[in-house]
């Protein structure tokens, strides 16, 4: 059963009113439902990042990466599951039983059916929460593009589409290839 539309949504009342594990976001107060899990091919880029990640971050030490579903409220009424998340060390956020406050670091994958989503409104929220980089990762292009806050909006920091790589402004360090990121399958589904 699907609530009605309302704008008076905070995290506060998602965890009293829906059912435990429902899957929503908030935009603004609005209660956005999340899309069916994520296919087989959005798993594998987000592993592969994940990997990639983890041995800039949590093997040196710097920080910890998180991964959907994990809720992320940003403010009482704009709760967010981004696909991965960077929290550097000393955390800003607090970490409760979700995270409460901006991750240094968002990454999404792009579907089909977020592109809107993650291109338009999740940009200008995780902007106006102080998120300092923003990735956007595309596999039906095999783009990743780079974000960086610069003030209130994002500017493009990086791009790279089928070859080459990108570097994190926030991250010197962090350098990815496209070829690491949508590398083929070794099989195919039926």
């Amino acid at each position: 059963m699907r609530p009605a539309p309302d704008t008076g949504w905070t995290y506060t009342r998602m965890l009293a009113e829906l059912p435990e594990g429902s899957r929503y976001e908030l935009y603004g107060g609005n209660l956005v439902p999340m899309s069916p899990s994520p296919s087989y091919e959005h798993n594998r880029i987000s592993r592969r990042l994940e990997k990639i990640l983890s041995r800039i971050i949590e093997d040196t030490g710097i920080g910890e990466i998180m991964h959907a579903p994990m809720d992320v409220e940003l403010a009482p009424n704009e709760v967010v599951q981004p696909d991965l998340f960077v929290l550097l060390y000393p955390i800003q956020a607090r970490i409760a039983r979700h995270i409460i406050g901006a991750p240094e670091l968002v990454i999404e994958i792009v579907s089909p059916g977020s592109s809107k989503s993650d291109r338009i409104e999740k940009k200008a929220i995780y902007a106006r929460h102080g998120v300092k980089e923003y990735w956007l990762v595309d596999p039906a292009y095999k783009a990743i593009e780079i974000n960086t806050l610069q003030g209130n909006s994002y500017q493009t920091h990086d791009y790279a589409e089928l070859q080459g790589e990108v570097s994190s402004a926030l991250l010197p360090e962090l350098v990815v290839t496209c070829e690491e990121v949508f590398g083929e399958a070794r099989h195919s589904l039926a």
